[in-house]
């Protein structure tokens, strides 16, 4: 598997949105509130986009930080993008670049 971008609460959502639509699947960090807003802003382009493959309407509380997700549902259960994010952020978490 290809290493999961996570953008921070404070990058543009069309960023996200076209690594999203490349990759199938990315994740956000920051706070609870940032986070939740920026997925609500990334799912209203897909909408507005007619983007019915995308989802990005859940969030995960990580000990560090909320983690925002959205993911290809012709790709990933939500179980799947959940675990992916996760563990794509602990190991950011480990190896900082």
């Amino acid at each position: 598997m290809t290493r999961i971008t996570i953008f921070k609460d404070t990058d543009l959502e069309h960023d996200i949105l076209n690594e999203l639509k490349n990759n199938g699947l990315i994740g956000i960090s920051g706070g609870r509130v940032f986070v939740r807003a920026k997925l609500v802003k990334v799912q209203n382009l897909i909408n507005a986009e007619e983007l019915e493959e995308y989802w990005a309407q859940f969030t995960l509380n990580h000990q560090e930080t909320e983690l925002g997700v959205a993911y290809d549902k012709n790709r990933y259960s939500m179980q799947e993008a959940q675990k992916h994010v996760t563990k794509s952020y602990n190991e950011k978490l480990l190896n900082p670049s």
